[in-house]
């Protein structure tokens, strides 16, 4: 499911504001507890200092997510 170029821009802007090391974290142990696959993948990719685009997209979920955006 593709998002509205409305849901980029806001998840951008979410981004810039409110990303940190913590909420990535957060993040990553959340799939470790429910997607242990996929936690093996980012999870390898973010100890390389990458955000993979699986990754990406956790956190542009998440912070919609956290500010009501649907």
């Amino acid at each position: 499911m593709q998002q509205s170029p409305a849901k980029i821009q806001i998840a951008e802007e979410f981004r810039a504001q409110f990303l940190t090391p913590e909420l990535v974290e957060e993040i990553i142990q959340e799939q470790k507890e429910n997607y242990r696959f996929m936690y093996n993948v980012i999870n390898k990719s973010y100890k390389q200092g990458i955000l993979n685009l699986f990754l990406d997209g956790l956190i542009d979920k998440k912070l919609l997510e956290e500010f009501g955006v649907e």
